[in-house]
């Protein structure tokens, strides 16, 4: 027997949902009792389509177990682990391994409320999602509609954990790839120079994985690359988490190529022509008659996955394309390849044996970027939950959006906040 649900997607993605959490749960007949595993349980399997950054994929896993006697749902630590296979565009396979713990929940009585218990139960789910291929699939969407109730209590309680972490001299700071990269280890750095005692506890798997972690009480800092949606603030009132809001700066990525080549501007659609391979001769984009030669960051890299958010319509790379572990390093290909074309931080335009490209006639910089004409920008925020900040948190952001922290921010590359 089975039953489907059709709960309203509260994706913490920004604008439209991520994730297709169309839900199908499945209630398999009880063993007998002479079976020699859990006798007197039937099983429960959620079936999930998710749509990841490289296309449609699939999830089917094993999450709660019925309890035959009580018939309760009831979390169940068998589920700590979960493998997945996701099909990319490509049909490359690529694995995923994700680690769950529900934790401390209450039993609930009703198939009906499953997914009241998904979204705000007391249980806390932890995704860590670990890619192998040639790129990189993140799960992070789905771990944050998942993980938004903490272990215990009520609304109130969920904030214990960041807010324990940061009485005890450390900051714990959860969220977008793009500021953690990079930006955050050299902000973090440079603070800890003045304050050497102070700890800091990192992870970065995305924005929606900081904005879950924040709503659920497990940081006391959320980075993001785009801003707080609606469904997230409702999440957040309903939860009591007072979000606060901190502009950073931007992250803007400028396509450069080889002095050489005689193309200075370039349309929106010629540059995801070019990083696709759609366009695989210059003569395609403006240029000359030669082949185009692709260089960009590695997957594992959040710019990897930000420039094809930006500029690919999330499309693979091109084949052929060359991935390197920096901008530095591509800023280097691009400047001995008169076919070469790549990205960069806007801190590395400067340099003169590459050239940066407008985009419909728009040049990378500051200037550009903070009056939001340059399309391959992000704005870059810091939230807390005001109501549990704790003042080693508000130093450290106050210390990020300082002249000091700002010089930081453009010496990585990025635009200081306006």
């Amino acid at each position: 027997m089975g039953r489907s649900y059709r709960p309203s997607t509260r994706s913490l993605m920004n604008g439209t949902p991520a994730v297709d959490f169309s839900l199908t749960v499945s209630t398999q007949p009880a063993p007998s009792r002479s079976a020699p595993h859990n006798p007197a349980k039937s099983f429960v399997f959620i079936a999930a389509p998710i749509q990841s950054h490289l296309g449609g994929a699939s999830m089917e896993f094993f999450v709660l177990h019925l309890s035959e006697r009580r018939r309760k749902l009831e979390a169940e630590p068998v589920c700590n682990f979960l493998r997945t296979i996701i099909f990319m565009s490509n049909q490359l396979p690529l694995i995923n391994t994700a680690a769950a713990a529900i934790r401390g929940s209450k039993p609930l009585k009703r198939l009906a409320r499953l997914h009241d218990f998904l979204h705000r139960a007391k249980a806390a789910v932890l995704m860590k999602c670990a890619g192998i291929g040639r790129g990189l699939c993140s799960l992070a969407a789905f771990a944050a509609v998942l993980a938004l109730a903490s272990c215990s209590g009520g609304n109130d309680s969920a904030t214990n954990t960041a807010s324990s972490n940061s009485s005890s001299k450390k900051i714990v700071i959860r969220g977008s790839n793009t500021i953690g990269e990079e930006l955050a280890p050299n902000l973090i750095a440079d603070y800890k120079k003045d304050h050497p005692d102070m700890a800091f506890d990192t992870e970065y798997k995305g924005t929606a994985y900081g904005f879950g972690s924040l709503l659920g009480g497990a940081c006391d800092i959320a980075g993001a690359s785009k801003p707080i949606a609606k469904e997230q603030e409702e999440i957040a009132q309903e939860r009591k988490v007072q979000v606060k809001e901190y502009v950073l700066g931007s992250y803007a990525v400028a396509v450069i190529v080889n002095p050489a080549n005689t193309v200075a501007n370039l349309t929106t659609n010629q540059v995801a022509a070019l990083f696709t391979g759609t366009a695989q001769n210059w003569k395609d984009a403006g240029g000359a008659d030669a082949p185009v030669h692709l260089y960009a960051r590695d997957p594992i890299s959040g710019t990897h996955i930000g420039f094809k958010e930006l500029a690919m319509n999330n499309k693979a790379y091109g084949a052929g394309a060359q991935f390197l572990t920096s901008y530095q390093a591509i800023a280097d290909a691009v400047a001995k390849d008169p076919g070469g074309v790549g990205y960069c931080g806007l801190d590395l335009v400067k340099r003169s044996d590459i050239k940066a490209v407008a985009i419909d006639g728009v040049a990378p910089g500051v200037e550009t970027v903070n009056q939001q004409k340059y399309p391959y920008a992000r704005v870059l925020r810091l939230y807390t939950n005001e109501k549990k900040e704790a003042a080693e948190v508000k130093k450290f952001v106050d210390f990020a959006l300082s002249n000091r922290g700002q010089q930081i921010v453009a010496q990585m590359g990025y635009a200081p906040k306006p």
